[in-house]
């Protein structure tokens, strides 16, 4: 370029021309700075397609409650998705004392959102409250780990008498017994960390942002500027709550939102192949289950493991989840979904094999489905569950088993479920914590029977690996040798067909940077950025190029 100017121009025009282009440079980087600064203030958009009811710690229950939840609180420790590991958060370390019957927690010097510093006193105070306040059992359970619990939640004790703070920054936490699980119980919203002595709702975080308004539709947080971590990229965060996806999706696609949580299995194909929006579709598999669960107390299920596993030969899952779900989900052999910690990728499981279903049919005592009669398969009204309730009965159909199809309202399913009444049934499970103990131990463990063991499985070697696996504190690799076994065990009592691992669609906007979900459906709120346009002599050096 140098050498150019020099053979084509004179002194006199070559400065005219820099002289234009300079001023034309200046007008432009100015125009570019102002679209630079609007960015660097402005909100992050995000829009969601279910209501946020509460943001109270006890009262969250909801994907979206936990998801604005997060911007604002936190607990002890953090699940790092990326190298599937433990993180510190509010804690800085922690050790295990009394063979693994106790852990102390050292916390870090942190202030709430209200400038008033976090003392151990205050975690037990809030743990107190939200176990107290909470609606979900399945919530309240997270506690009975901890020495005391029970009592407290039976109304027995004032206290939960296993959480002690022996001083300011140290908390301790006395456990009934061994358990390697509970640090990844640790990462679910019962344990965030709110200042409960605030009279204000919701009651001040520790989190990156801090809620400012709240009108049902909209809801506004602010850059906490108390934050241990550091100032947050992001400014501020709006949330617009929208009734109609549809509306949702019209608003991405105009610019108006930076992040839509969810987009509809109905629109996800139109989604992929629309050549704008495709760059910008997340498609993440969540550590959460679709399938069919055996009542094992209920005939003809009962003592019969080889009808249990014919069955699961019988489904061609490949197809449900093409012909019927979009191919939005996953197929699952076994019982852990893809990625969770603990996972085999080469367990033995199941796949569709409509001979060995036949063979497996027929050493039941079943051939040809003779002597079976109809099986009743009951699920929770939905167009997508039954949908998928009527295909299994139609590939059930081809080996000469008849089912009927019962769909129930969803309180009576619950009520039927919880009392043990349904012999075949639609079940679910996503996992509160990443961790493949909150599978295998929730829905397996005979002590779960009546609470989330819906199948009434008991299997007392199951049951004790299960329990060494969890004493198993200080050894990770032994740990999910031990996991893994129990999964093997439970795939060959066949309790359950295994159909699917369910998965999540988002939309980023290509100025969005760092927005990472998790396979708990979580953001880390703190990390994600917006951009700055990228002028062309910066080029090369992209971090210069963020907010």
């Amino acid at each position: 370029m140098r050498n150019y100017w020099r053979r084509s121009t004179g002194p006199a025009l070559l400065l005219a021309l820099f002289a234009v282009l300079a001023a034309g440079f200046m007008v432009y980087t100015a125009s570019r700075l102002v679209y630079t600064a609007s960015l660097d203030s402005r909100a992050l958009n995000v829009g969601l397609t279910a209501p946020v009811n509460s943001l109270e710690p006890a009262k969250v229950s909801s994907h979206e409650e936990h998801l604005v939840g997060a911007m604002i609180y936190e607990g002890l420790v953090h699940y790092d998705d990326s190298d599937k590991k433990i993180r510190p958060l509010l804690a800085d370390d922690w050790k295990y004392l009394d063979e693994g019957r106790k852990i102390v927690f050292k916390l870090r010097d942190v202030q709430f959102s209200n400038g008033k510093k976090l003392e151990a006193a205050d975690i037990k105070t809030c743990w107190e409250r939200t176990a107290a306040g909470s609606k979900e059992w399945s919530y309240k359970s997270l506690f009975l780990p901890i020495a005391g619990s029970a009592e407290f939640l039976q109304g027995k004790s004032p206290e939960i008498s296993g959480l002690k703070a022996s001083d300011t920054h140290s908390l301790e936490v006395t456990l009934t017994a061994p358990n390697s699980a509970f640090l990844y119980m640790l990462t679910h919203p019962v344990f965030w960390v709110y200042d409960s002595k605030e009279k204000v709702s919701p009651p001040p975080g520790t989190g990156p942002f801090v809620p400012r308004q709240n009108n049902g539709q909209r809801l506004s947080l602010l850059q906490n500027e108390q934050y241990h971590r550091g100032s947050a990229p992001l400014k501020a965060i709006e949330v617009k709550i929208f009734k109609d996806p549809a509306q949702a999706l019209a608003e991405f696609k105009s610019g108006q939102l930076d992040y839509l949580d969810e987009v509809t299995p109905q629109d996800l194909p139109a989604v992929r192949n629309d050549q704008a929006l495709r760059p910008m579709l997340i498609e993440r598999p969540l550590y959460t289950l679709y399938g069919i669960g055996f009542n094992l107390n209920k005939k003809p299920f009962n003592g019969n493991y080889l009808l249990r596993r014919a069955l699961n030969y019988a489904i061609d899952r490949q197809a449900i989840n093409q012909d019927v779900l979009g191919g939005s989900y996953i197929p699952l052999k076994g019982v852990l979904p893809a990625e969770m910690p603990g996972y085999n990728k080469d367990i033995q499981g199941y796949g569709y094999d409509p001979e060995k279903a036949r063979q497996l049919l027929e050493q039941a005592g079943y051939p040809g489905g003779q002597g079976l009669g109809p099986l009743i398969l009951a699920y929770n009204q939905g167009e997508g569950h039954q949908r998928v309730a009527e295909t299994v009965s139609g590939q059930l159909a081809e080996l000469g088993i008849v089912v009927q199809l019962a769909p129930l309202t969803w309180d009576y399913y619950k009520k039927q479920l919880a009392g043990y009444h349904l012999a075949l049934f639609r079940l679910e499970w996503a996992a509160d914590y990443p961790d493949a103990d909150s599978i295998l131990y929730s829905l397996f463990h005979s002590s779960n029977i009546g609470s989330s063991n819906y199948m009434a499985y008991n299997n007392n070697q199951v049951d004790r690996i299960l329990e060494l696996a969890r004493e198993t504190v200080n050894d990770e690799g032994e740990r999910a040798k031990l996991l893994q076994k129990t999964e093997q065990m439970i795939i060959d009592d066949a309790p359950c067909i295994w159909l699917f691992q369910t998965a999540t669609a988002k939309l980023v906007s290509s100025n969005v940077d760092n927005l990472n979900v998790s396979g708990l459906d979580t953001v880390d709120w703190f990390k994600t950025e917006l951009k700055k346009p990228v002028l062309s002599h910066t080029v090369n050096h992209p971090q210069d190029g963020k907010v």
